[in-house]
């Protein structure tokens, strides 16, 4: 391994004792809205079905937040076996925004094993400016900055949610990227967004994220982008369901759903960009381990950040939509399912 890949590398055991961190997924809930009715007629879950596979009826109180104390992540590390108790349970989806950015950036970090893939690694232990847009509460923030000591981190965020204990090199800026990132030009040695796919337009991301990601980057300095697939591989037929019914939904609000896929194309466009380069894991969320049973929360999360809009438009009611959800994750847990996740990173050509 050279000096770069060691620099990017993170000690696994970093994810064990981490894994009790708090911060916020950043990923942005689409407004609301109808599809067509043929839609909801190929992904729509029968009450009889729901309630085969799930222990709670439509009048229960099922929501995915319920707590689940046998399931409790303190001791145990990514690798290790929990006991559920229950096959048919879900385990917690934490209400604390704090606690749900931090146990996705550990999964993140597990089956990337790093923090990011540009080559950087160099760039920042000597010191540089970074800036991480869509940064939520700094999981990703305090965790480079404890790496790298003697760079600088900015985050920026409609809301910004840091914690109590911040550490000195990290700083928070509330901002928004399609009014204009309040930097200015050529500012940052390396710009990272992460899991946003869904949060603008096809037009957004194609006339205003990139431009404005590129404009805030030095000359030489990098740009990096990472999101997930909405389509899963090796799904059960309710995840495939609700699957279709998501990309139906997301073309409704001419949000691109095959953005993640597609992103090193997006960066091609802008034309002041050279050496992009795509790298692509697969987040398993099969079996017992701590770090499958946090990707199926992962994603039970990011369903709940859709339902009020997706479940309207399968006109299906939220009870009902959250035991749709109780089913997909065992499903998940069943077959392992595959979610891909992909990184594009380029760098800023010279002036």
């Amino acid at each position: 391994m050279n000096q770069e890949q060691h620099d990017q590398y993170a000690d696994s055991e970093d994810i064990d004792n981490n894994i009790q961190n708090s911060s916020k997924l950043s990923t942005k809930a689409v407004d609301s809205g109808d599809i067509d009715n043929n839609i909801y007629n190929s992904s729509k879950l029968s009450t009889e079905a729901v309630d085969s596979f799930c222990p709670f009826s439509d009048s229960d109180n099922i929501s995915p937040t319920t707590e689940h104390h046998e399931n409790s992540t303190a001791s145990l590390s990514p690798t290790e076996e929990y006991d559920s108790g229950d096959d048919e349970t879900t385990a917690d989806i934490p209400e604390n925004n704090q606690e749900v950015e931090a146990l996705s950036h550990q999964v993140s970090r597990h089956f990337w094993n790093n923090n990011f893939s540009a080559p950087v690694g160099q760039t920042l232990a000597k010191g540089a400016t970074v800036l991480d847009v869509g940064c939520g509460a700094g999981a990703w923030l305090f965790n480079m900055a404890e790496t790298y000591s003697k760079s600088n981190f900015i985050g920026v965020d409609l809301l910004p949610e840091p914690g109590s204990q911040i550490p000195t090199n990290v700083s928070f800026v509330q901002g928004n990227i399609l009014e204009g990132l309040p930097f200015p030009d050529n500012n940052f040695d390396f710009v990272t967004q992460r899991f946003l796919s869904i949060g603008f337009s096809d037009n957004e991301w194609r006339t205003r994220v990139i431009d404005e990601l590129v404009r805030v980057t030095k000359p030489g300095g990098w740009i990096e982008l990472m999101e997930c697939d909405i389509e899963l591989v090796n799904g059960g037929n309710e995840t495939k369901r609700i699957i279709v019914a998501l990309q139906h939904y997301l073309r409704s609000k001419e949000v691109n759903d095959k953005l993640a896929q597609e992103l090193h194309e997006y960066l091609a466009a802008n034309g002041n960009l050279q050496q992009i380069e795509r790298e692509t894991r697969d987040i398993e969320s099969g079996g017992t381990t701590i770090i499958a049973q946090q990707a199926r929360n992962d994603y039970g999360n990011f369903l709940m950040s859709v339902r009020d809009g997706l479940a309207d438009s399968m006109k299906m009611s939220v009870n009902h939509y959250n035991a749709l959800w109780e089913v997909i994750h065992n499903e998940m847990k069943r077959l392992n399912t595959r979610r891909p996740i992909h990184r594009v990173y380029a760098q800023k050509k010279e002036l």
